[in-house]
């Protein structure tokens, strides 16, 4: 299937949020991926495809990823395309990371450009206008433009079941369960480099009945 890239935003830094459109719809669940194709010359070792979080909640019926620039061809390709341009989606919408609405109470946490599953998560539970009994915790390098943080603390002030936590550190198991005295009873997603999923996965204090995980190959730290 094709998506027409329609339009491009640069929200910060090297963050850039790209939207598309489709002749057919394309329907995903909100926390679900798709893998895009971008032919372009001389591609670097990983290749003419990533896989993205759709950053958009289904309510906009318009598909949108959000990344971090970098200097791989991937990127650089993605970047040069002027809108009107042809991708293809490789694949459907996939994936379970995301928030049914019979769980109660999970925490969210995030590192830098992580963020964009849990945008359209909350994004999307807004729009249906259901309650957002969650906490998000947020990290990012100190230097680094922090994405979506006007949207989310925006959703914060409507909805005052809905808490928004910021660090300038990777959060660790023992800040989570120092934060949530009844941590052991919910639900922890986590979305961010691979160092964060070492700090947050058994044996380091959370199980692995409660922890899901939103990981992307080929991302290195600096990428997030």
């Amino acid at each position: 299937m094709q998506l027409i890239l329609t339009g491009r935003e640069h929200l910060g830094d090297d963050v850039w949020r790209f939207s598309f459109a489709s002749k057919y719809p394309v329907t995903w669940l909100a926390g679900q991926f798709i893998r895009i194709d971008v032919p372009h010359e001389h591609p670097d070792a990983s290749g003419t495809s990533r896989f993205f979080t759709v950053s958009s909640s289904p309510a906009s019926q318009k598909p949108q990823i959000t990344t971090r620039l970098t200097s791989s061809s991937f990127k650089q390709a993605l970047a040069a395309l002027p809108d009107g341009s042809p991708v293809t989606l490789l694949d459907l919408p996939a994936g379970d990371f995301t928030w049914p609405d019979h769980l109660p109470d999970p925490v969210f946490v995030a590192h830098g450009i992580g963020i964009t599953p849990f945008l359209s998560i909350l994004q999307d539970r807004a729009d249906r206008h259901r309650p957002l009994p969650a906490t998000l915790v947020h990290s990012n390098r100190p230097d680094a433009f922090v994405p979506f943080a006007a949207e989310l603390a925006d959703l914060a002030k409507s909805h005052l079941e809905f808490t928004y936590l910021r660090l300038k550190q990777l959060p660790t198991a023992a800040f989570l369960a120092t934060t949530f005295a009844d941590l052991s009873a919910r639900t922890v997603y986590v979305s961010g480099p691979h160092k964060l999923l070492e700090l947050l996965a058994p044996p380091y204090g959370l199980t692995s009945r409660q922890l899901k995980t939103d990981y992307f190959p080929g991302y290195a730290q600096s990428d997030y």
